[in-house]
């Protein structure tokens, strides 16, 4: 996976790991006069519709989570030569594409 990518899963993660400790945040202070605020402000329209993104935010990440999952192809790059065992050993599956003289020569 290239660095970029790794920074927008990242990123896209880190959104629900905020909302959720803000959470429970909220839930542990909820008798501090700014957590009532912030609990009174959840109540009105406007908390209301902001929570309706968040779970449709929640929702579209878990299905292309669970899509990525299901549908990522499962060919791996390397070539397994032996296996004993715990023991294996494994080529590029590239290097034996190579061209290379064939083994049944004569000497």
């Amino acid at each position: 996976m290239a660095a970029w990518q790794k920074w927008w899963v990242t990123l896209l993660f880190l959104i629900p790991a905020l909302i959720a400790g803000s959470g429970i945040l909220l839930w542990y202070f909820q008798s501090e006069a700014a957590a009532r605020l912030a609990i009174n402000w959840l109540a009105t329209p406007g908390g209301q519709l902001t929570l309706v993104v968040f779970a449709i935010y929640f929702i579209i990440l878990a299905v292309g989570t669970i899509a990525t999952a299901i549908f990522r192809p499962t060919t791996v790059k390397q070539l397994t030569i032996v296996r004993d065992g715990a023991y294996q050993v494994n080529i590029d599956r590239g290097s034996s594409r190579e061209k290379s003289p064939p083994l049944t020569g004569t000497v």
